[in-house]
């Protein structure tokens, strides 16, 4: 859905059953001049369900394109609590050395005072107990149905490039390391 709106386009089946995504699908997108390609993979599953055929195969491709990634969107549902699976997923990426950014996807479906800054906030701070490992990683609140907040997410990917390309000078580092 998400590669979809972004495209501004039908070119990824979509479906509510789970497992339709089977292989990792390369898309090119064009923004503001310049050219992103995105990898759609298939979801990984827990493990008791991946461990034959088919499934197997997904994980591998998914696995193999984290690798080739250079910043992963962990896409989340919002109106579902956080998995294991989505902890594994963000592990896997964080060990792949890979920069990281988190859609809060689905946040058209919250109601009320759910949506509202304060929502986000507490929406925040469950990201932060399931995923203490990832503080340091951006979230975004979007939503493939409205397209809310892709603008931000273009200009995300940008700044956590910017993040991962930074050089640290030898004495800032070494200062660094001599206080902790």
């Amino acid at each position: 859905s998400l590669i979809n709106a972004l495209c501004k386009e039908n070119r990824a089946i979509v479906s509510d059953v789970p497992g339709t995504t089977r292989d990792a699908t390369d898309t090119f997108i064009h923004h503001q001049g310049e050219i992103y390609r995105f990898i759609d993979t298939a979801g990984l599953r827990r493990k008791s369900k991946r461990d034959e055929g088919i499934e197997y195969f997904s994980m591998l491709r998914a696995l193999a394109a984290i690798e080739r990634s250079d910043i992963a969107l962990l896409v989340l549902d919002a109106s579902k609590p956080v998995t294991d699976q989505d902890q594994q997923i963000a592990r896997e990426i964080i060990q792949a050395c890979k920069g990281l950014i988190l859609l809060a996807n689905k946040w058209d479906l919250k109601k009320g005072t759910e949506r509202g800054e304060g929502g986000r906030n507490l929406y925040i701070l469950e990201l932060q107990r399931h995923f203490a490992f990832t503080s340091w990683a951006p979230v975004i609140f979007t939503s493939a149905v409205t397209k809310e907040n892709f603008n931000h997410i273009f200009e995300q990917i940008e700044e956590v490039q910017k993040e991962r390309k930074k050089e640290i000078k030898t004495g800032p580092l070494n200062s660094f390391v001599k206080k902790i």
